[in-house]
């Protein structure tokens, strides 16, 4: 009988120790809290960093094309004084030489703020 509870009590002990074993390896390799946190607030820095990247890119492309657009604004803006200065010595030199100049068509509104000022 002695040898049977020593067989009997270390079974219990070893199932005992079996149990406390996987008790203890399955908390450990639960994450915990912290690490979850940290897991998700780097997902969101690597998200964030992302979109950073993307309106960066977008805002050097619409400067690019500000850039572009004034530049063709002051192209423009020069033509059309150019044009301004030219139609008035046309009309200029046609009066000196005793004529008139040919009647203008209808000017629209939004020319009419830019050219108002022009005896055409």
């Amino acid at each position: 009988m002695g040898t049977e509870i020593w067989t009997a009590l270390s079974g219990v002990a070893v199932s005992g120790l079996t149990a406390f074993g996987s008790v203890w390896v399955a908390k450990a390799g639960r994450r915990t809290a912290e690490q979850e946190q940290r897991e998700n607030f780097s997902t969101f820095t690597k998200a964030l960093n992302e979109e950073l990247a993307r309106v960066k890119a977008d805002l050097v492309e619409q400067k690019e094309e500000s850039v572009r657009q004034r530049r063709q604004i002051g192209d423009l803006d020069a033509t059309v004084n150019y044009l301004r200065r030219r139609v008035g010595v046309l009309v200029s030199y046609i009066r000196k030489a005793g004529m008139e100049a040919p009647a203008p068509e209808e000017m629209p509104d939004r020319v009419r703020t830019y050219l108002d000022h022009i005896d055409v």
